[in-house]
This record gives C-alpha cells, sequence and structure tokens, in this order.
C-alpha cells in the first residue's frame, strides 16, 4: 500500500525485465497513472500469481508515446478484468490462463490486512505448475508456500503474497477428529534480540478433554526456509513451555521460529541483531 506523487504508486518500471511473481498490490493511489505497476521505455513484466485491487486510478498503465511495452498475466486477480490494463496504444497485453476479476476477500484487519479471508477466490487458483518460479518454503509471515487452502485434498499456491492456513479453520483453531482444538501460541521475548531470548509456546488443548499428548518440533529456521536449528523435537502433553534459545551465535537477520504440534504449525519471525 502506497501513494506516490505521479506515476506508479505500486511499482515504476523503466526499461525493466521483469517477472513479478505471488505478489498482493492493493489501494495504491498515483495520481497520474499506473496507481499499481507504471510501464516506461520499453519495458517487459510476466506476472503471475498476483493480486492488484483498488489501485487507483487505475491497476496497469503504460506510459504514450515512446517505446513499446509488454505485460504477460496468468493465474492473477485482476480488478477490472483485462480492462484494468491501460495500453495507451503503446504496447501489448497477454491475457493467458487462470487469470480472475473477484473481490480478493482480504482479511483487512490486524498486520496483515491484505491476507487471504476464508472464501477468497485466490485461495489454491494460482498456477498449478510452479516450475522456474523459485518460490521459498513459506510466504512473508511463515505460512507454507503451498498448502491445501479449499480442503479438497490437492495442495496449490495461492494468488498473492500470503498463503491461507485454511486447513486450521482459522487462527487459532484446528478440527481434529470431531474435537475443537484451541489456545495455541507461539512467542518471543525479546525480539529483537542479540543473545538470550525466550520461547513460550502452548500446545493445543481441547474443549472435551483436558491433556492430549502431540509430537512437538520447535526450530528454527532462516530467511530462505533452511532449517538451522531444532530446539525441541519430543512428545509433549497440551500446555504452556518455555525454553531458552541463544541467538548470539547467528549472523544478524531475520528468522522463522516454527512450531509444529500435531497438524498445527505456527510461525513468528525474529530479528536478530
Amino acid at each position: 500500500q502506497n501513494e506516490a506523487i505521479v506515476k506508479g504508486g505500486g511499482i515504476y518500471l523503466f526499461q525493466s525485465l521483469s517477472t513479478i511473481n505471488n505478489v498482493t498490490m492493493a489501494s495504491n493511489t498515483a495520481y497520474y497513472a499506473g496507481s499499481g505497476i507504471y510501464f516506461s521505455k520499453g519495458s517487459r513484466a510476466s506476472l503471475i500469481n498476483c493480486i492488484m485491487w483498488n489501485d487507483f486510478p487505475d491497476e496497469i498503465c503504460f506510459s504514450p508515446g515512446n517505446l513499446a511495452n509488454t505485460i504477460t498475466i496468468s493465474y492473477s486477480d485482476i480488478d477490472g478484468d483485462s480492462a484494468g490494463v491501460i495500453t495507451n496504444n503503446n504496447g501489448t497485453l497477454n491475457w493467458m490462463d487462470g487469470n480472475l476479476a473477484e473481490n480478493p476477500v482480504f482479511c483487512g484487519f490486524g498486520e496483515n490486512p491484505c491476507a487471504l479471508f476464508a472464501g477468497s477466490p485466490c485461495i489454491d487458483t494460482g498456477t498449478p505448475d510452479t516450475t522456474g518460479l523459485n518460490l521459498p518454503p513459506f510466504d512473508i509471515i511463515g505460512h507454507d508456500r503451498i498448502q491445501d487452502g479449499d480442503g479438497d485434498g490437492v495442495a496449490v499456491v495461492d494468488m498473492g503474497a500470503y498463503e491461507f492456513e485454511g486447513r486450521y479453520g482459522g487462527e487459532g483453531v484446528l478440527q481434529v477428529e470431531g474435537l475443537q482444538v484451541t489456545g495455541y501460541k507461539l512467542q518471543v521475548f525479546p525480539n529483537p534480540t542479540c543473545g538470550i531470548s525466550y520461547i513460550k509456546y502452548t500446545s493445543p488443548l481441547t474443549s472435551h478433554i483436558s491433556q492430549v499428548t502431540y509430537q512437538v518440533e520447535l526450530a528454527i529456521f532462516n530467511i530462505n526456509g533452511n532449517k538451522i536449528q531444532t530446539l525441541v523435537d519430543k512428545k509433549q502433553s497440551s500446555g504452556e513451555y518455555t525454553i531458552q534459545f541463544n541467538a548470539s551465535t547467528l549472523p544478524a537477520g531475520i528468522y522463522l521460529v516454527r512450531l509444529q504440534a500435531g497438524e498445527v504449525i505456527k510461525t513468528v519471525k525474529v530479528v536478530v541483531r
């Protein structure tokens, strides 16, 4: 979400050759044109698995009167359909398979208002072939990048920057064998850290029985999704636990703390300075 002074509220391309995958651009404003993406001087771009919605005055605009531009769009949700791309008779729009022009149904609140909400048409409707896209294993908030969000038994990447964790029925709730499991948490404090931090996590409790035993794994991943340290890997009864995490040996950067308790997976970011 951004406001540009003149052109290119989200992205400004100038003599550029770009591939844009799994990006969400929403509610950007440009005073002239190209609120989502502005193309100039013969730029070429490919959009795959993207969402462009509610950008004003338009989603995509080509500059008039100079070198022709080209955009190829597939498996993306574009506000206004192909009419949301203003070519100004100065280039080519390749409108490929899998595109939508439906309200993406964003969450609309919290730290990630553009995360997908239940019922979004962008869930499990990205390209079925992700070969060559170089997708990371997790999205920007630590969810598995490719999973079965709509519960049909087939894991397909979602459109946009966020992957919907629909198999959990919503944040903090999981259905297991008819029981509603609630209350799982994952916190790191202090965060950011440069030395000793503490990780507090809660294995799920159920509304019908007091305790359940889960296979629990708590691990640290780098930002590329590579596991670098396992802190817990054992069976534990449901309840609250706190363990120590020593970040002093890690290079500065962003890491992911990932908890899996049974079928529940939760991930938070930790910044090491």
